[in-house]
């Protein structure tokens, strides 16, 4: 059976388990310890410091903005790319040298 008499352990639901093991979490002094030790690391930081880190965790927590980022980057190269091209005097048509 499970703790406090409950349903046995094998029965619980997928809700169940996730929740206990965030309440089961939220008790442990080890993880609190951590949360105060990283919340004192991060308010050390500089200000664009803190930025980066949290813009970095936005993205890297997110589906949509990450896709965002990766197609906004992959179409900032090949804008580049094509201007460079662009400009190398490759892409242009060579002129008669009157003489």
């Amino acid at each position: 059976r499970g703790r406090g008499g409950g349903p046995p352990l094998g029965g619980e639901g997928e809700a169940e388990t996730r929740y206990r093991r965030a309440y089961e979490d939220r008790l442990n002094p080890f993880n609190e310890f951590h949360h105060r030790e990283e919340e004192q690391q991060i308010g050390k930081l500089r200000l664009h410091d803190r930025i980066a880190l949290s813009s970095g965790r936005f993205f890297l927590n997110n589906k949509w903005p990450r896709a965002f980022v990766f197609f906004y980057t992959i179409f900032l190269h090949l804008f580049i790319m094509n201007v460079l091209y662009s400009s190398s005097g490759s892409a242009t048509v060579p002129c008669a040298i009157e003489g």
